[in-house]
């Protein structure tokens, strides 16, 4: 399955939902996850299914002051 994430295509051997994604790539921080061009709520994120070229924006959220 090739996914493009943040601009760059990755190829992964079997077909995965969000969680198991964000788990392999190590993320574990505050995110926003954009797919195919809509922001996906975290509550969501269990149930969506990743598909072959799918496109992803993952992006870390940053508090400051």
């Amino acid at each position: 399955m090739l996914l493009r994430i943040n601009g760059e295509t990755k190829e992964f051997e079997k077909n995965m939902g969000i969680i198991d994604l964000l788990s392999g790539l190590g993320i574990t921080q505050n995110i926003i996850i954009e797919l195919n061009g809509e922001i996906i709520k975290k509550d969501n994120w269990n149930e969506i299914m990743l598909k072959d070229n799918d496109i992803l924006e993952i992006v870390s959220i940053v508090g400051g002051g």
